[in-house]
């Protein structure tokens, strides 16, 4: 990439990164952040994306994978960013299904977690 090419595209990703705001919740594992782009208004509701990282990864691992907050600019959505609790091992999994990755029978309630996030964003933002 040509040096002036790669300037302008780091100056668009700066411009588009300032347009952006970002909220966060806690509903007991610490504050999850909620990025929103800088058409949300209170008054519309937007499209939630709730982003999960694999086993073993975490949510600024799994977003600078997928680069989705780069995308929330065009297809005008928030998104929600969580972690998965940490196992004997230290990795962060969901316990999610049988087939992965709850290894050591945690009893922590994940999909309830997922439900209770969406709950609080929904209480702080206008979700559709």
């Amino acid at each position: 990439m040509p040096r002036t090419a790669l300037i302008a595209a780091l100056a668009t990703l700066a411009v588009t990164a300032s347009a952006q705001s970002v909220r966060y919740v806690d509903v007991g594992r610490g504050d999850v952040p909620v990025y929103l782009p800088s058409t949300y208004d209170d008054g519309t509701p937007m499209p939630l994306i709730v982003m999960l990282h694999g086993y073993s990864a975490s949510g600024p691992i799994q977003e600078s994978y997928f680069r989705f907050r780069a995308q929330q600019e065009s297809f005008g959505f928030m998104l929600a960013i969580p972690d998965g609790t940490v196992d004997n091992f230290g990795n962060r999994f969901w316990n999610a299904t049988d087939a992965c990755c709850n290894f050591f029978n945690s009893s922590v309630d994940d999909s309830g977690y997922l439900l209770d996030l969406i709950d609080a964003v929904a209480a702080t933002c206008n979700v559709d």
